[in-house]
Parts: structure tokens; C-alpha cells; sequence
């Protein structure tokens, strides 16, 4: 199985949010991860942001309304 990540799903398990279990399940279980070109810079912006204490949108929204904004809800 191939999986996927985005830096929304990064932040999730990084942050230890309410689907980072599943998150890391199904990134474990997959023999190949991909991301997007832009990943790295991506994720590095929204660190950036969150250590000054700019929390993206996404990330206020809460655990539901958050995940739901960013690409889509999980399985």
C-alpha cells in the first residue's frame, strides 16, 4: 500500500491531535510514503508560524473542523 502525507496530516501526529494514532497506523503500514513537492517548505512554514504563535486557521478550528478544512476527512 502507498500512503500518503500533507503537511496538515504532519501536524496532526506532530501535535499529537485526535487522529495522529490513526494517522500513524496507516503511514506505518505502507511500504512506500509520498508528499507533495512542496512538503518540506510547507512544513517548515507552519512551524515557523505555530513557534511564533501565528496557529494557522486550520489549526485553531479544532480537531474535527480542523482536519475537515485541510484536504478532507480521514477513513
Amino acid at each position: 500500500m502507498t500512503g500518503s502525507i500533507d503537511v496538515c496530516g504532519a501536524m496532526e501526529i506532530l501535535m499529537r491531535k485526535e487522529k495522529a494514532d490513526k494517522l500513524s497506523k496507516v503511514l506505518k503500514e505502507a511500504t512506500l510514503v509520498i508528499a507533495p513537492d512542496l512538503y518540506i517548505a510547507e512544513l517548515t512554514n507552519t512551524l515557523w508560524k505555530y513557534h511564533r504563535g501565528h496557529t494557522p486557521q486550520w489549526f485553531e478550528l479544532g480537531r474535527s473542523e480542523g482536519a475537515a478544512s485541510c484536504r478532507g476527512k480521514l477513513p
